[in-house]
């Protein structure tokens, strides 16, 4: 089992087909993707997202990451995460998460993100991150603005949610700003003491 990234409290991992289960319970609770674009219609489509998934991770160059979010005291999977980079010079990536509603208000969505800054800026070296966010997914746009991404503009109906076309908000970071935020063990420590624990779980990912 090959580790990407750890926190003080979780690790990422790419999905196995043991995590199809828990992939589906997670991607299909209401309270943890109710601003989420796209979520499984079936077990049947989950498995197609998680074995696509796997498949990507043996791609070279690999475009997209799909992580497990593993609590790391017990071992169990308690979230997803992706990175998805554009196949551009631009060196960008669109990211976002889902942490189970049974974990929620723990600070762990924000210990995701912060882990996710970390590892595009440090390990994937890109120059830009970013995320659309739906206007009423209040605790998630609160997490990004304290990690000091900015509100770029708003996308008009630029998220298809549950059928309906919804304006959403685009944040970015560029590396420039992830620099001035000293270095990510201090990005991580500094978040991780501010205590970031909302009650949203989510950030969009297409």
């Amino acid at each position: 089992m090959q580790i990407f990234l750890q926190t003080p409290r979780l690790f990422f991992r790419n999905f196995e087909p043991s995590d199809l289960e828990v992939y589906h319970s997670l991607t299909t609770d209401p309270k943890s993707t109710q601003y989420q674009s796209w979520v499984p219609k079936s077990i049947i489509e989950s498995k197609e997202f998680l074995f696509k998934s796997m498949e990507d991770a043996h791609a070279i160059p690999r475009e997209s990451y799909c992580f497990a979010v593993v609590y790391r005291s017990t071992g169990q999977c308690i979230g997803s995460a992706g990175i998805h980079i554009s196949p551009t010079e631009n060196q960008d990536a669109e990211f976002g998460y889902t942490l189970s509603s049974e974990y929620s208000g723990m600070g762990l969505g924000s210990e995701m993100a912060i882990g996710l800054v970390e590892f595009v800026f440090n390990d994937l070296n890109l120059n830009r991150l970013w995320g659309i966010i739906h206007p009423e997914n209040i605790p998630s746009i609160k997490i990004l603005e304290k990690l000091n991404f900015k509100k770029e503009g708003v996308l008009q109906e630029g998220m298809n949610l549950r059928g309906q076309f919804v304006d959403c908000f685009l944040y970015g970071k560029t590396k420039r700003s992830f620099l001035k935020d000293k270095n990510s063990d201090a990005l991580l420590e500094e978040g991780l003491q501010r205590g970031l624990a909302f009650s949203d779980n989510s950030v969009d990912l297409k």
